[in-house]
């Protein structure tokens, strides 16, 4: 959702692949964390599941057919980089930069609507009157 705000006006075929942008850069975690005792999912990878998210991506066939050569190596230097600014090369093409910085702002507000969503909507009096009307 987020994505589409931010590409919202952008051509069609830039549209495409800040979408696929998105839908693909926490792929790595699927590898990289596991759930520990506590319900908490942390990472046990030495490898970053950004850069686990690009390699698997890079696996993916279909990546060729919807994409120019030049627009897959943007999309996976970008998912490659995302936490990693200093392993961005200096010449990369500007789009890399244009994805990173909007994987990084749609990131930031999913994260925002997670931790919103984890706080409870109701006060402490409306908890009250739920468990005295219980």
């Amino acid at each position: 959702e987020e994505i589409n705000r931010l590409t919202q006006g952008a051509p069609a075929r830039e549209r495409a692949r800040a979408a696929t942008l998105a839908a693909s850069h926490d792929l790595g975690k699927l590898l990289s964390y596991r759930e520990d005792t506590y319900g908490t999912w942390t990472a046990h990878s030495a490898v970053p599941h950004d850069s686990l998210g690009a390699q698997i991506l890079a696996l993916c066939p279909s990546l060729r057919l919807a994409f120019t050569a030049s627009e897959a190596e943007d999309l996976l230097l970008a998912l490659h980089t995302e936490h990693a600014p200093d392993l961005v090369p200096s010449n990369c093409r500007p789009r890399v930069q244009q994805f990173r910085r909007w994987l990084k702002e749609a990131d930031a507000a999913a994260a925002e609507q997670n931790r919103n969503r984890s706080t409870p909507a109701t006060s402490p009096a409306e908890v009250e009157e739920e468990i005295a009307d219980a």
